[in-house]
């Protein structure tokens, strides 16, 4: 689950106007509408490897106690602006702030998410090896990408525009 479907799969949802919609509770985590957006590229340690990707998101997720996360970040922002931490990982389902391309870039995640899927059906118990030596180098490349420290990268939200336009006269 990549970031708004990451965030309504957690307990509940506060947007910056006061609105509470709840989650489907599958993370231990609660995600707060923010006026700040959190923009840039991101480099988490995981059980899958360092993990590389863009995040562009204004929520500010909170992982309860018991709710495991997908890594540590190592530069970017991650769930929010304090906790150093990125995604969640309950049982098979993987929810991020990591865009794009996240899996072409993350082999071994994504590996791991058809391994889970084949195991599911019972049709494999370990994938061929595949040579990542592209992706691997996609991955490095992105993860040298310029990253400015957490509190220079944040973005004032542009107003909303609405939706309707007035009558002409």
């Amino acid at each position: 689950m990549v970031c708004g479907l990451y965030q309504l799969f957690g307990v509940g949802f506060l947007t910056d106007t006061g609105r509470y919609i709840n989650g489907i509770g599958v993370f231990r985590a609660t995600t707060c509408g923010s006026a700040t957006r959190l923009v840039g590229n991101i480099t988490v340690q995981s059980p899958f490897g360092t993990l590389v990707g863009f995040e562009n998101h204004s929520g500010q997720t909170t992982l309860l106690p018991d709710q495991q996360p997908l890594g540590q970040v190592l530069k970017g922002w991650g769930n929010n602006q304090d906790s150093q931490l990125e995604g969640a990982i309950t049982n098979n389902t993987i929810g991020t702030y990591l865009h794009g391309p996240v899996l072409p870039k993350n082999p071994a995640l994504t590996d791991h998410l058809i391994l889970c899927a084949l195991r599911r059906r019972n049709l494999a118990q370990e994938l061929a090896p595949l040579n990542d030596d592209l992706e691997t180098t996609a991955a490095a490349a992105a993860s040298r990408r310029p990253q400015k420290m957490c509190n220079d990268m944040t973005i004032p939200r542009s107003p909303r525009r609405s939706l309707f336009r007035s009558p002409l006269s």
